[in-house]
């Protein structure tokens, strides 16, 4: 026995293929409609239906591939300005997300997640006091980087003083 087959394809079939083709059961489309579900099963089984089909597989192939070309045109773009972003942004959520989002890029996955904490030790407390010049200048002490000294404008260089 042949397939069912409309007369005329009329828009009400094309609204049945387009919502089965987002993903629609029979069931929920007849519901929608106002219709029966074997009437949504024959128009979604007729020839014209399965043509309409196909060509909105093939169309979706080609605008995915589409959609991969494009990407692949702007990704050295993208990079750069990631790569920017990620060096000279003011914030630093910004820099912090860019550089984040750069290793994701590169396929770097982070191993584990250190978590920080700060006793209340006597050395804690002495940190907390410090400016942050003082505390930049330890930390160069502690790395054993020699202390870069700035001249005060004010004070007049110590060979004019003889």
């Amino acid at each position: 026995m042949a397939a069912y087959q409309p007369k005329t394809f009329k828009p009400e079939h094309i609204h049945i293929v387009r919502l089965h083709w987002h993903g629609y059961d029979n069931s929920e489309i007849a519901q929608m409609l106002g219709c029966s579900e074997p009437h949504v099963s024959l128009i979604i089984n007729c020839d014209e239906a399965q043509k309409l089909l196909q060509q909105l597989k093939e169309h979706a192939i080609d605008s995915y591939q589409d959609t991969q070309d494009d990407f692949q045109l702007v990704l050295p773009l993208v990079r750069k300005e990631k790569i920017k972003l990620a060096l000279e942004a003011t914030d630093e959520r910004v820099r912090n997300m860019a550089c984040s989002d750069i290793l994701a890029i590169a396929g770097h996955t982070p191993q584990h997640r250190v978590e920080l904490t700060r006793g209340k030790d006597s050395e804690s407390r002495k940190l907390d006091q410090m400016t942050p010049d003082q505390l930049r200048d330890a930390i160069m002490d502690d790395l054993g980087i020699p202390k870069i000294v700035t001249p005060d404008p004010n004070k007049p260089p110590d060979d004019m003083l003889n």
